[in-house]
């Protein structure tokens, strides 16, 4: 619980300043503020859904969501036994299949839903990602779900850093541009250092990333469950189809402006689509939907950083440090969510049953929400890096 009181302080203080300073600023005719209150606007209505999830108990005994049957019962050898509980049937009493006590291959496995206890006798449970259950609690997994709180920070303060662009206006628009000061427009022809459809994006989706989480931690809920990938998916897909059109068209000076607003919003959404459908129906197969938008967007990156620093007629590229540093962090988030996801630990080799009840008195899922919100901030600098690094080779010559 104190880790859950220090991260809702923390980040809930870290959300605020942000939203405040915007709020004000727009009050004082800052324009440039604008697409900070709609940010905030976005982060109060997801709250709010959130609260009231929290004050209904997500919808107590009346509600037909079930676990995303991630809690395993395993004896004291490490061997799971058939039982897979469902937490929310156990506390309803349910002793109906559909949404009932029982998952798993055998209903008879699990205790009666008017036991004490979750597991079979001899078993223990090991919960998700390592973080024991409050399962008389309307949130279920505190850490987790209160360190969610530090995507809305970062999303927030991306956007109030709105007010050093150029000027409130989409791209390709006359009022558009890049940083204010004697840059050189015609460097700086960037989606992500000028107020736009792409840049407005994707800090409401890094804004996203956290509320749905917290509704799958803090409910253990089938429905949040299914949330909660798709607004991992909808990051890791904008990234991928925003990479994707500048190794093919943008580093070569080609479908720039709109046109690449247009482009990378539509493979966005079909992207989203596609797995938004696969995660309904498949549940047990949700982690497939990362794999394939993660490991594209890293995949491509690593062919971007490649092009840009040895191809030949490349105009524009983005600083290669930065796609180091950004790798560095989401590396070590990454490495940090298998060691505390008990399934994929499991199936990878790193991590045993035991070694996930070991680690239940440290919020390691916790720690990885912060890591991957700093992710989002240097995923963003680092697009906003991109140049036209022919103009800058002949203002360097010129200046020689």
């Amino acid at each position: 619980m104190a880790w859950a009181v220090a991260f809702s302080v923390i980040f809930g203080i870290g959300a605020v300043i942000p939203a405040v300073w915007s709020i004000v600023g727009l009050i004082r005719g800052n324009t440039r503020f604008w697409p900070a209150v709609v940010g905030v606007g976005w982060a109060v209505v997801l709250m709010v859904i959130t609260f009231i999830g929290i004050g209904t108990k997500w919808g107590d005994c009346d509600s037909d969501s079930a676990t995303s049957d991630s809690i395993a019962c395993v004896d004291k050898k490490g061997n799971a036994s058939k039982c897979v509980p469902d937490i929310w049937a156990h506390e309803c009493h349910r002793s109906s299949r559909g949404f009932g006590p029982t998952c798993g291959d055998t209903p008879s496995a699990c205790p009666s839903t008017k036991g004490a206890g979750l597991c079979p006798a001899g078993h223990t449970p090991v919960y998700p990602f390592c973080e024991p259950i409050e399962r008389d609690a309307a949130v279920k997994q505190p850490a987790a779900t209160w360190s969610d709180l530090s995507f809305l920070a970062a999303g927030l303060w991306l956007l109030w850093f709105f007010q050093f662009f150029k000027g409130p206006g989409f791209a390709g628009s006359p009022t558009s541009g890049g940083f204010s000061g004697s840059i050189n427009l015609s460097i700086r022809d960037n989606p992500m250092v000028e107020i736009g459809w792409l840049s407005i994006a994707y800090c409401l989706i890094v804004i996203f990333m956290g509320p749905p989480s917290m509704w799958y931690h803090a409910s253990i809920r089938d429905l949040g469950g299914w949330f909660d990938t798709m607004s991992v998916v909808f990051l890791l897909a904008f990234n991928a189809a925003y990479v994707f059109h500048a190794l093919v068209l943008g580093m070569w000076n080609k479908a720039r402006g709109s046109l690449r607003t247009v482009t990378v919003l539509a493979i966005w959404g079909g992207l989203c689509l596609l797995f938004g459908v696969i995660s309904a129906f498949c549940s047990n197969q949700r982690t497939i939907a990362y794999v394939v938008t993660g490991g594209s967007w890293l995949v491509l990156e690593i062919i971007y950083v490649c092009v840009g620093r040895w191809a030949d007629g490349v105009v524009f590229r983005r600083t290669w440090w930065l796609f180091i540093v950004n790798l560095v962090v989401f590396g070590g988030t990454m490495f940090l969510w298998s060691e505390f996801n008990p399934d994929l630990g499991r199936m990878l080799g790193i991590i045993t049953y035991a070694d996930c009840q070991d680690r239940e008195g440290f919020p390691g899922h916790a720690v990885f929400h912060i890591l991957a919100s700093f992710g989002t901030i240097t995923t963003f600098l680092s697009f906003a890096s991109e140049k036209n690094v022919v103009v800058e080779d002949q203002e360097r010559r010129q200046k020689k």
